[in-house]
C-alpha cells in the first residue's frame, strides 16, 4: 500500500465497515526490484509506514482500519476462512508473488465475494507476472473474469466465483456508471492480451489490446509498438 494513496481512495468510495491494510514496508534485496519505485531504502519504508499510521489515525482509533506490517501472503493465515467480502491484491508483482497472494486469500473470501487486483499488465523495468498468474488462477478455480478498466495502462481486474450474486450486482452497477463498456465473452479463454503504443503526428498513446492470436492482424507482443 506504500503511502496509502489508493487505500484512501478505497476508503472514500467504498466506506467499508472494516478495512485491513497490509504491507511489509521492507526493502528487498532482489535484482528484479532494483528499478521498482515501491522498493526504496529501509529508512524510506519506515517513514512510509509511519505516514500511513498518521494518515489513518482517526480510522485506526475507531476500529474501522487495521494496519498490518507483514508480507501479505504470510498474513493471510491470521484471518478466518470466508471472512472478506472482497480483497484487492497489489503486492509482489512476480508470477510466484501474485500466485501466492491469490491462493492464500482465496479461502478467506466469502463464497459470494470478489477478488480484485492491480497491474494486470507488463512493465519494462520490473519483472511482472501478473497477467499469467491471474489467468492461471482463473483456470485452476474456474472463476469468472468480470472486468478490467481499460482506461489505465496498469489496469485493475475483478474476479468472482461463477454464479456470484455480488459479482452480478457489481457488473450491473459498472455497466450503468461507465461511459463505454465492451464485452469480451469468456475472457481470457481464446484471447491474447498486450499493451500497445501508437504514434501519429508526433504524438504517442498507449492502450490495451485484446486479440485472438499473437502475430495476427498487426497484433503486437507485450510492450510492443505500432505506428500509423
Amino acid at each position: 500500500m506504500a503511502r496509502g494513496d489508493f487505500s484512501a481512495t478505497i476508503m472514500s468510495l467504498t466506506k467499508p465497515a472494516k478495512l485491513h491494510l497490509i504491507d511489509a514496508w521492507i526493502h528487498q534485496e532482489r535484482a528484479d526490484l532494483t528499478q521498482d519505485s515501491n522498493n526504496p531504502p529501509q529508512l524510506d519504508q519506515d517513514q512510509r509506514h509511519q505516514g500511513v499510521l498518521g494518515r489513518f489515525a482517526a480510522e485506526i482509533a475507531s476500529g474501522q482500519v487495521e494496519v498490518h506490517r507483514s508480507l501479505s501472503h504470510l498474513k493471510a493465515a491470521s484471518f478466518p476462512d470466508r471472512y472478506f467480502d472482497w480483497i484487492y491484491v497489489d503486492a509482489d508483482h512476480s508470477y510466484d508473488g501474485v500466485t501466492g497472494d491469490l491462493e492464500a486469500y482465496f479461502p478467506k473470501i466469502k463464497p459470494d465475494g470478489l477478488i480484485l487486483g492491480h497491474d494486470y499488465s507488463w512493465h519494462g523495468k520490473v519483472n511482472f507476472g501478473v497477467v499469467e498468474a491471474v489467468n492461471d488462477f482463473i483456470s485452476r478455480h474456474r472463476l469468472d473474469f468480470l472486468a478490467i478498466n481499460t482506461g489505465d495502462t496498469f489496469p485493475s481486474y475483478v474476479l468472482a466465483r461463477r454464479g456470484s450474486s455480488l459479482g452480478h450486482k457489481f457488473l450491473g452497477k459498472a455497466t450503468f456508471s461507465i461511459p463505454c463498456v465492451v464485452e469480451l465473452r469468456d475472457y481470457p479463454n481464446g484471447y491474447k492480451f498486450s499493451q500497445r503504443t501508437v504514434s501519429a503526428d508526433g504524438r504517442r498513446r498507449g492502450f490495451l489490446s485484446f486479440g485472438p492470436t499473437a502475430g495476427a492482424d498487426g497484433y503486437v507482443s507485450p510492450q510492443g509498438s505500432a505506428s500509423s
